[in-house]
């Protein structure tokens, strides 16, 4: 993962079972080599993989996180957490995911240089992730608050989503 996708992955914990085709990693930390802080942090993380696996080719058919937090920082230099985009690089065909749920979602973005802040959750989601005809899937209802300077605003957010792999599709969000 650092040398082909320039990220740090940590875990206190990995199991598997060949049978299911299930990973199991427990308090799982996914940051980019250039920054400090993760950009994903998760109590559990749960993948079951498709059946093609045993044919070597790889498919995703489930993926379950347990008390996600996802972290966006802009740091006061201008960069932000994430890793670099690879854009412009061949690349293999895209993985195919199935469905993503998440239980405990929390999400930050932190920018630093406009001393804005936003945090959402925690909420649930579900969503098919599984292609272009990709079903939107439940999100929340969850808690979010907003703070731009000394203003804070809080309040629930609902709705539906879908994503692609390029395109997010978000549906009645309330």
């Amino acid at each position: 993962a650092e040398t082909q996708f320039g990220v740090t992955v940590r875990a206190s914990q990995l199991g598997y079972n060949l049978l299911t085709r299930t990973i199991d990693v427990r308090d799982l930390s996914i940051a980019a080599n250039s920054a400090p802080d993760p950009f994903l942090a998760a109590d559990r993380a749960v993948i079951v993989l498709g059946p093609g696996i045993f044919l070597g080719r790889l498919s995703i058919k489930h993926i379950s996180l347990n008390q996600p937090r996802l972290t966006l920082v802009r740091y006061a230099a201008g960069p932000v957490n994430l890793p670099t985009s690879t854009s412009g690089t061949e690349q293999d065909a895209p993985l195919q995911l199935g469905i993503l749920s998440a239980t405990g979602l929390s999400a930050r973005v932190d920018d630093r240089v406009a001393q804005r802040s936003l945090t959402v959750g925690p909420l649930d989601l579900s969503v098919d992730v599984g292609g272009p005809s990709s079903r939107p899937g439940v999100l929340g209802p969850g808690q979010f608050t907003t703070q731009v300077g000394g203003i804070q605003t809080s309040g629930t957010i609902v709705g539906r989503l879908a994503f692609d792999g390029r395109r997010l599709r978000i549906e009645e969000l309330t």
